[in-house]
């Protein structure tokens, strides 16, 4: 299923609107748009760990203080 940025805004935040999200806003935003939660975890992913991830299709999310990289 194709989903626009506008019906994912919609889906996270309950309208379009152009404002900053959180982790939890991404992760709801990926398991919407791609149907699956994102792969999780405590502590530092290691390379292979993130290769296998994407070699099989599991969004994952980086966190740092301020951003949030998918």
């Amino acid at each position: 299923v194709n989903r626009t940025q506008s019906s994912i805004c919609s889906y996270v935040k309950g309208s379009v609107v152009n404002e900053g999200g959180n982790l939890n806003n991404v992760v709801s935003a990926l398991y919407y748009a791609g149907g699956s939660r994102p792969a999780t975890s405590s502590g530092r992913l290691s390379f292979n760990e993130m290769k296998n991830l994407i070699d099989s299709n599991r969004p994952f999310t980086v966190g740092v203080p301020g951003h949030v990289m998918s």
